[in-house]
């Protein structure tokens, strides 16, 4: 994304001020919806799996930590990319 300067208008969102935030001070986390939805594929398949596999389907609960992880690394990942200050 092309920006004009380092900062960014922004609205706050208990009072509904817009603002200017420099970039660096502008934070990700990690989306919790996507967690979520690796919560649910994950029981949903060894829900299914445990009928075919039995207790060996207990690992695709682990597609949920995948999930986080990824969700994770993206995050700290653009939190730790700091540009100079003019």
């Amino acid at each position: 994304m092309k920006l004009r300067s380092d900062e960014v208008k922004v609205n706050c969102y208990n009072c509904g001020k817009l603002d200017k935030k420099h970039i660096n001070r502008i934070t990700a986390v990690p989306d919790n919806r996507i967690i979520i939805i690796g919560t649910v594929m994950g029981m949903i398949s060894t829900i299914v799996l445990w009928n075919f596999l039995g207790a060996i389907a207990v690992f695709t609960f682990s597609i949920p930590i995948m999930f986080w992880k990824y969700e994770s690394e993206h995050a700290h990942k653009f939190n730790s990319y700091v540009i100079k200050r003019k």
